[in-house]
């Protein structure tokens, strides 16, 4: 059995070898410092500057170590070093003096390895190695030692260290009580036993020897004695036994181990003995010392007696108990029992020894029970084993529950969609927690109560009235209660109500004939229960309806003036609270903060106790609804004008009070309508009247125009067609004695029109009755006023008659809760959509797709759809489907549609693709207000064989928006214009101004003159036109010219041949001014106004060749006259007078010249024909000359008998060129004519006895 014990206590000793304590330095410092609080065994004293420094000068400090009862204090010193003397003088600079100790070593202490034998007046600490010879100092059993510092203010040294230790007083303990006979005188027998306590816990052997037994008595005859020592566990040895003879006596002997038995020696045995009975030590070894040790001492023999007067035990510690030796069980880890929040876990108690083999109590001091659910986590157990002494050592261990069953449901919240706060650019968003389901995680319940009352009052009183309860919740934990209560003398008859449930069961009644006198001063009320049943199966749909029918039948007949019923659903339920979610914020932000706007992704995330993780996402949306604010330049301010205030006042009996507005805007008022929202029992208390900040006061509302009825919610309009008439029926909650929306004040608010707004308006609310009481929720002054033109933004046109400015500069201020806005102005905005179609028998191997009145300004890119319809091969599934290229503007290929082996059969099918343009591109091809597309035929198979409705279609779209951050002026535009300025946030929300633009023209025109001829006209006079003196060429003025005028209005003949200064003054549209000078020259340049004589024919006469050609203007019968030559004496004509002509037609001409050269001529037609014999005529008729023009030859033919002479040849003149015989020609002659000029001849062909001419016209 020792053999299994020592085992234990080896492998305990093994597994449990405890650490060493660490040791602290106590460094001098002044106080008490005490055994086990401020410090413990195995700590090292120090000077002040620890181990490794030096002290301080100018120290002076008293430090205590204090021992507990007990226990002593040993202070041994390793090293000391403190500054004594500097080889003699009879002084210690520095010292340590040391008080308290039992071994006599008092004294005050100094030096090193300098000073020893130096004749110091303190005591040397050292040898002259400088080794420390002072101590070891012991304190007393529960007593100090003192120690006092003293260094002066030279240098330092390092002090000194002490190991200090801390012992246990050995345990001892003297009999009682003492002086008892032994036994009484006369007789025999047992001495009442001496009992020594020991309170010191240990065992003989291991933690204690007993080191002596003290005896002292007196006794004649010692060997009548019996003398036993027992130990707390009973144990017995003797002592002594009856030994000794007649010798008396036992005085001052000591039974100690190790010494001569008592039986070697005699009366009175003074002296150190074994006792009889053997040796103490082992015949109590491994017994406890605590408690009491029992001296018994018995007298076997009468006739002699004695007294005990001593009796001591002692014992020498040998070392301290050890506290037992405990092995807890390991660690345990286990998972969650399923559907657990906890596992049930079983362990035994920890193995435990007392190293000095004493017994054990195991008892678990912390954590739950073996067999317990434990919870997830960590749960630590604790067991304390405890020895006999009392001794205890705790040993844990961890209970480690893992949670490895993860969340069943992690829901987060539905997608939020907000608009913004006003004012911010996000919103506050507080979402519900997520809805989560774990086995760790669980909901609590509790009582609630479903509370909801619904009045009908009239005129909404009817004979069936149903009143819904709604947000009803099942789960009633008692029966329900329907408080009904009533209101009112229906027809004098007493009113009846029957209140019926959902299921068209009666509930109850309430009122009947009898029951009162007059409902009109009764409020009837009854109470009825409802079965949590009914309650949980009608609260299914989340609604209760009960319905109150009027029995009488009177409703509506004749009233009280505030009839009603009125139903209050009353019962408990249970609520269940799902605690709050201990879950992360992974992405997004916490609930109640604000989001920005924009779509926000929430991810949430939850670990449960195990470590699993969930996680749920939703999206947080906070939609921008809140345009911009903007101010634009010269903006018109428009009416109404609106201040107001919710004050939420008081109204309280007997009193006035005032609401003050301060309005900071001023327009001179046109209009005021006053809005009121006063709660108020019986309106004819109150009196409202208002004053303006000129001083003007009116009454608005005089409570001569109320009544008995309740509140004044209206609008207060000198224009409203309604009359101040107070319904005495607007009583009750909802009661409304001016239900109207507005009314005609008590006196008119057009006292008003003409003052400013500008200032403090009074308010003035008067209740001049007890008994009734109110509040002001609200008011509010509605102006009306003449709009308001600002000042416009003036913009000067260039000297081109342009101007460009950008449109901020038209917005005086401009704000938004996002940020910066832009501001546009002018310019369309919107989606072009646009269709193509061509079908068969249009369709083209080619097709050009021509999207006309295309803008630019593509906000986005755009999207071109192509559709088509047709197998051109005719063959189902054939190998040559249609296929369609798609080519733009640029032939760059935009997409194909189509293809062999795409589709079984187009016949069947309409295909589409979609394709992509980019908004640059749009631009670019826009800009001439028209975007094309070409579809090519592929296949090449196009109208070979169709399905019927073959179509090729395009489709165009894109969004566009032509609006400019610039906008441009002209001339045109010169004056004040509107224009509209559009603000757009970042979320395209939208506001607008219309700004007043002063376009101003200050350019004075650069005028330059040109010199100007004028003819005069046919009177001699001509009008002078600014314009002409205009060198249009080299003149600046973008705007135009609007006005012109010169010095010289009109001109003469007089004015001929001497130049004019003429001065040209102009102005523009816009009046700048300018002039210049030119040179005027007047010119006559109509020629005379000649008159031709009529077209006439002449004879040569007979026998004359020519016809000589008179001077037509002698003759008179050509006359001329002219505007500035009176007469006109210049003259000529052509043919000129005299001249001989043959017969022809000629186009004579005449001419008149007048002073300054203008030459005017007329023409009239000259026939010469001569008038011919018969002969002639029949020459005439037979000759012909041909071909005629003619180059180089002509040909005369005759086509008679006549016999032809001669053919003679003269130019206009009259003069012979040449002449032909035709004697000997036949019937027809060449005649060359190549040497002729060219020009007309006349050509006189003469025969025997006739002759006939001809014209020639030689080219």
């Amino acid at each position: 059995m020792k053999k299994i014990t020592f085992a234990f206590f080896a492998l305990f000793a093994l597994c449990f070898s405890g650490n060493l304590m660490a040791q602290t330095e106590i460094p001098q410092a002044a106080g008490t410092f005490t055994a086990g609080t401020d410090f413990v065994d195995g700590d090292i004293y120090t000077d002040s500057g620890g181990s490794t420094g030096n002290y301080a000068s100018n120290e002076l400090s008293t430090m205590m170590f204090c021992a507990n009862p007990g226990e002593f204090i040993v202070i041994d010193f390793t090293t000391f070093d403190v500054e004594a003397s500097g080889g003699g003088g009879g002084q210690c600079w520095d010292n340590l003096t040391i008080s308290g100790d039992t071994g006599g070593m008092d004294g005050t202490y100094a030096g090193d390895g300098f000073d020893a034998g130096a004749g110091l007046v303190c005591m040397d600490g050292t040898d002259g190695a400088g080794n420390p010879t002072l101590g070891p100092f012991t304190s007393a059993a529960g007593g100090c030692l003192t120690f006092t510092f003293d260094s002066d203010s030279s240098v330092t040294q390092s002090g000194w260290t002490a190991d200090i230790n801390v012992n246990t007083v050995p345990p001892m303990a003297c009999g009682v009580p003492l002086g008892q006979p032994i036994p009484e005188v006369g007789t025999s027998g047992s001495m009442v036993p001496s009992v020594a306590s020991i309170v010191n816990c240990g065992f003989i052997g291991s933690n204690y020897a007993i080191d002596s037994v003290e005896l002292d008595l007196n006794h004649t005859f010692d060997g009548d004695l019996d003398i036993t020592l027992t130990s707390p566990e009973g144990t017995t040895i003797f002592l002594a036994d009856q030994i000794g003879g007649s010798g008396d006596n036992f005085t001052g002997t000591v039974f100690m181990d190790g010494n001569p038995n008592i039986t070697s020696g005699a009366p009175p045995y003074t002296g150190t003995f074994e006792a009889q009975g053997g040796q103490l030590n082992t015949i109590f070894a491994g017994e406890n010392i605590s408690g009491d040790w029992t001296l018994n001492i018995l007298d076997n023999f009468g006739g002699d007696s004695g007294m005990l007067n001593n009796f001591c035990i002692n014992f020498t510690e040998l070392s301290p108990n050890q506290p037992p030796i405990v092995s807890c069980p390991g660690n345990i880890n286990v998972n969650n029992d399923a559907g657990q929040c906890s596992a049930v876990v079983n362990f035994g108690n920890p193995a435990a020894i007392d190293p000095e083999g004493g017994p054990v109590t195991v008892t678990q001091t912390g954590g739950l029970p073996s067999g317990d659910p434990f919870p997830v986590g960590t749960t630590t157990v604790e067991f304390t084993v405890t020895d006999a002494c009392g001794a205890s050592t705790i040993c844990t261990f961890d209970v480690v529950v893992t949670d490895n069953e993860p969340p069943s449901q992690f829901d987060c919240p539905a997608d939020i969609v907000v608009d913004n706060d006003p004012g911010d650019c996000g919103a506050v968003v507080n979402y519900p927690d997520p809805i989560l389901m774990d086995n760790c995680f669980a909901s609590t319940t509790g009582s609630a109560t479903y509370d909801q009352t619904i009045n009908f009052t009239n005129p909404a009183l009817m004979s069936s009235n149903i009143f819904s309860f709604t947000g009803a919740i099942v789960g009633a934990t008692a029966d329900a209660t329907l408080e009904v209560r009533t209101f009112g003398d229906i027809d004098n008859a007493t009113e009846i109500w029957q209140i019926e449930d959902e299921d068209g069961n009666p509930t109850g009644q309430i009122g009947n004939t009898g029951v009162f006198a007059d409902q009109c001063n009764t409020i009837l009320m009854e109470t009825f229960t409802i079965p949590a049943a009914m309650i949980d199966t009608w609260a299914a749909d989340g609604q209760i309806d009960f319905t109150g029918f009027d029995l009488v039948g009177g409703i509506n007949v004749t009233l009280c003036g505030g009839d009603f019923l009125e139903l209050r659903l009353i019962y408990d339920y249970t609520s269940t609270t799902q605690p709050p979610v201990p879950y992360t914020v992974v992405t997004g932000l916490p609930s109640g903060s604000v989001f920005p706007v924009g779509t926000t992704l929430t991810t949430l995330e939850y670990s449960d106790s195990g470590g699993n993780t969930v996680q749920c996402s939703f999206n947080v949306t906070v939609n921008d609804t809140e345009a911009p604010e903007i101010v634009c330049v010269g903006e018109q301010v428009i009416p109404p004008l609106i201040a107001g205030d919710s004050p939420s006042t008081p109204i309280v009996d007997n009193t006035t009070f005032s609401e003050t507005l301060t309005v900071t805007e001023d327009h001179v008022i046109t209009d005021l309508n006053v809005d009121i929202d006063i709660t108020h029992t019986w309106t004819g208390d109150i009196t409202i009247t208002l004053e303006s900040p000129a001083g003007t006061v009116v009454t608005v509302f005089d409570d001569l125009d109320g009544c008995s009825a309740n509140d004044i919610v209206t609008t207060f309009d000198d224009q409203s067609a309604n009359v101040l008439d107070c319904d005495p029926g607007g009583v009750g909650t909802n009661g409304d004695a001016f239900p109207e929306a507005d009314y005609i004040p008590s006196n008119p608010l057009a006292a008003f029109n003409g003052e400013s707004t500008l200032g403090d308006w009074i308010l003035s609310i008067e209740d001049d009755a007890g008994g009734d009481t109110g509040t002001l929720n609200s008011y509010a002054l509605v102006f009306d006023f003449t709009p308001v033109v600002g000042t416009p933004l003036d913009v000067v046109l260039d000297a081109n008659g342009m101007a460009s400015i950008p449109v901020s500069s038209l917005v005086m201020s401009s704000s938004d809760n996002c940020g910066p806005v832009t501001v546009t102005a002018g310019g369309a905005a919107g989606t072009y959509d646009s269709t193509i179609n061509i079908v068969n028998p249009t369709l083209a191997s080619t097709n050009i797709f021509s999207f006309a009145g295309t803008p630019v300004g593509a906000t986005g890119d755009a999207t071109l759809e192509v559709r088509t319809f047709g197998d051109i091969d005719g063959a189902v599934g054939g190998t040559n489907e249609e296929m369609w290229t798609i080519t733009d503007e640029d032939a760059a290929t935009t997409g194909t549609i189509g293809g062999t082996g795409v589709f079984a059969d187009q016949c069947s099918t309409t295909l589409m693709e979609t394709f992509t343009i980019p908004a640059a591109m749009i631009d670019t091809w826009a800009a001439d207000g028209m975007i094309d597309f070409t579809g090519t035929d592929v296949a090449g198979n196009i109208n070979v064989t169709l399905c019927g409705g073959d179509f090729l279609e395009l489709r165009l779209t894109y969004n566009f928006d032509q609006a400019s951050s610039t906008i441009d002026f002209t001339c045109d535009d010169v004056g004040q214009n509107s224009i509209v300025v559009t603000a757009t946030d970042p979320s395209g929300n939208e506001s607008t101004c219309t700004a007043t633009v002063n376009v101003i023209d200050d350019t004075d025109p650069i005028l330059v003159c040109q010199d100007v001829t004028i003819e005069l006209g046919a009177d001699g006079t001509a009008m002078v036109d600014p314009q002409a003196f205009v060198d249009v060429a080299n003149t600046i003025e973008a705007c135009g010219l609007a006005v012109l005028a010169t010095d010289v209005t009109d001109v003469s003949c007089d004015d001929i041949g001497t130049p004019i200064t003429v001065t040209l003054f102009v102005a523009d549209p816009s009046g700048n001014l300018a002039s210049c000078t030119a040179t005027l020259t007047v010119v006559d340049l109509l020629g005379p106004d000649v008159t031709c004589p009529a077209d006439q024919t002449v004879d040569p006469g007979p026998g004359n060749l020519f016809y000589t050609v008179p001077d037509y203007f002698a003759t008179g019968e050509a006359t001329a006259l002219d505007n500035c030559t009176d007469p006109v004496t210049v003259f000529s004509q052509d043919p000129a007078a005299g001249s001989q002509i043959p017969d022809g037609v000629y186009n004579v001409q005449v001419c008149a010249t007048d002073e300054y050269g203008n030459e005017n001529c007329c023409t009239f037609e000259l026939t010469v024909e001569s008038i011919l014999g018969n002969e002639d005529s029949e020459l005439s008729n037979a000759i012909v000359m041909y071909p005629n023009p003619a180059q180089n030859e002509v040909r005369i033919s005759n086509g008679s008998n006549l016999l032809l002479n001669n053919a003679q040849i003269y130019d206009v003149n009259g003069k012979l060129i040449s002449t032909i015989d035709l004697r000997d020609m036949q019937q027809e002659k060449v005649i060359d004519i190549s040497g002729l000029s060219s020009g007309v001849y006349v050509v006189q062909i003469t025969g025997e006895n006739s002759s006939v001419v001809k014209r020639l016209i030689k080219e």
